[in-house]
């Protein structure tokens, strides 16, 4: 097979370990428009299921081949298949998206080859260009490191003065990824490593269109999704092997599924916003804060509801805390270093001004660094100004905005508190930590700016 055939193969079986379980589960989506980011969503659980097949192997001192992967993922597809023929005519029927008129289709047509091209233009030049700093060191070193060894080798995450600049403590859910692609192509090729992250990059595609689907016609729901995605930040670093646009994915794609659940109620949708935030943690520690702010929104609806039993707001909290244990596990008993820790102090007035001074300099030239950046910006803006002016609200873009805002003052937090140089720190990480935010507060502002169909609109 052509290396390129195989990557493929790699990808496809993650996919069918992630759709598995959460059949198992019973928490794939039936329900429009949500349901067409379903493929997506499988993906993004099947990376947090291969990296906590690597980590429970470490804390039983195992190692990790294709085939472990391979058997686990056919035993779950077998399990799923079962169920699902045990399970068939007893669920609630699915929501049909609205009949497309037939004037739209050749523009959706063209659109979708046009979504089709510029995820090839963007496969390709992450394919010519060379890894971002993160993405070779951080993501990539783990990466061949654990197909090298065929493990996630102790000596290596716990050699914290060899090795600190690859970060150790940082979760594996993306080098799991790689090593696995590493695996099936009998080699370390960081090209392919690379391209990881165009999946996910697809998938904030398709889950902004998907939900402007709700608020407007197919064309346009695809052509504003094409254009986001085209940002030459979102491209650029979507290849550069950093776990940026992943987390921005799981991000964007959980805060979707929490506004369902805190509008709609459905349990389903807490559990499955829960466990998308939840593995997110297996990809950055910035997942961390995520968590918390969903855990706050978890806990205003159960008190918004009527029936308030504890055990409704338990169970997403669980799954919000559950796929973080096995890594904290493999961190305690290897007693690994956590470096940001150490980096941040409490500071007085006369310290914090001037840093926050910084910040705010820095995000405004943001605004224009990359083009098409700052119409992005500009749109939030005015969705942000929209959503506080306008009555009633809606309840989901209110989550949409709620999590976009708590995540923003996480991180302008983390640059107060840092005891690192606050403009080389600015220069090395803010463009990123937007890509983290960006989606999101795109999807918030489109929310605020449009109702969804049948409701009136909030002008």
């Amino acid at each position: 097979m052509s290396d390129l055939a195989l990557f493929l193969l790699a990808l496809a079986v993650v996919w069918l370990a992630g759709a598995s379980l959460l059949s198992l589960l019973g928490l794939r989506r039936r329900c429009w428009p949500l349901a067409y980011i379903q493929p997506a969503v499988d993906f993004a659980i099947g990376g947090f299921l291969l990296a906590t097949i690597w980590v429970v192997a470490a804390l039983v001192g195992a190692g990790v081949s294709r085939w472990v992967v391979y058997a686990v993922a056919g035993a779950l597809a077998a399990s799923a298949a079962v169920t699902g023929w045990r399970r068939r005519g007893r669920g609630r029927p699915a929501e049909q998206a609205p009949p497309m008129p037939r004037s739209h289709l050749a523009l959706t047509v063209a659109l979708l080859v046009l979504l089709a091209v510029a995820t090839i233009g963007a496969g390709d030049l992450s394919f010519r260009t060379r890894a971002f700093w993160d993405g070779r060191y951080i993501w990539g070193f783990k990466a061949k490191a654990m197909y090298l060894d065929g493990k996630v080798n102790k000596q290596t995450f716990t050699s914290a003065a060899r090795y600190l600049y690859m970060a150790p403590h940082h979760p594996i859910g993306l080098p799991a990824l790689e090593a696995w692609v590493y695996q099936n192509l009998g080699r370390v090729d960081e090209r392919y490593g690379k391209l990881i992250g165009i999946a996910y990059w697809l998938g904030i595609a398709a889950a902004l269109a998907v939900y402007l689907w709700r608020r407007t016609c197919w064309p346009i729901a695809l052509a504003v999704s094409l254009l986001v995605a085209q940002a030459p930040q979102m491209v650029y670093h979507a290849g550069s092997g950093a776990a940026d646009v992943p987390l921005a994915f799981c991000f964007l794609a959980a805060g979707l599924v929490l506004g369902d659940w805190f509008e709609r109620g459905r349990r389903e949708d807490g559990v499955m916003a829960a466990l998308l935030l939840g593995s997110a943690g297996t990809i950055k520690p910035e997942a961390m804060t995520m968590c918390l702010g969903a855990g706050v929104v978890f806990c205003m609806g159960w008190w918004r509801g009527g029936e308030r039993r504890w055990t409704q707001l338990a169970l997403p909290l669980l799954c919000l805390a559950l796929p973080w244990l096995p890594w904290l596990a493999l961190r305690w008993q290897w007693g690994m270093a956590t470096v940001q820790g150490p980096q941040m102090a409490v500071k007085g007035w006369e310290e914090m001004v001037p840093r926050l001074v910084a910040v705010w300099g820095s995000l405004s030239a943001q605004v224009g660094v990359w083009p098409t950046w700052e119409v992005c910006w500009g749109f939030i803006a005015l969705g942000l100004a929209a959503h506080l002016a306008c009555r009633p609200r809606q309840a989901a873009t209110s989550v949409l905005w709620a999590l976009a805002l708590w995540q923003s003052g996480a991180y302008v937090t983390v640059y107060l508190l840092s005891v690192h140089y606050i403009y080389w720190t600015l220069a090395s990480s803010l463009d990123r930590l937007l890509i983290h935010l960006m989606p999101l507060a795109l999807a918030a502002a489109c929310g605020s700016l449009m109702r969804e169909r049948g409701q009136r609109r909030p002008w």
